[in-house]
């Protein structure tokens, strides 16, 4: 019964800039208003090219 209202992706290799040290990213959603109390909000890093990559301090912030 899950259904997806809003889905957005992106490849983080356009907004890495070094390559031998750590990228600050920040990105800014509007997402569309909640259908019902259980809605979920959900965030995946895929890795398709299964290579090393650290993720450190990352942090979700939501504003009504």
């Amino acid at each position: 019964g899950d259904e997806n209202y809003y889905y957005r992706s992106f490849s983080l290799r356009d907004y890495l800039g070094r390559k031998d040290g750590w990228n600050e990213i920040m990105f800014q959603f509007v997402l569309p208003q909640l259908k019902g109390n259980n809605d979920k909000l959900s965030v995946y890093f895929w890795n398709k090219e299964k290579q090393t990559f650290y993720l450190d301090d990352f942090e979700l912030v939501l504003y009504r």
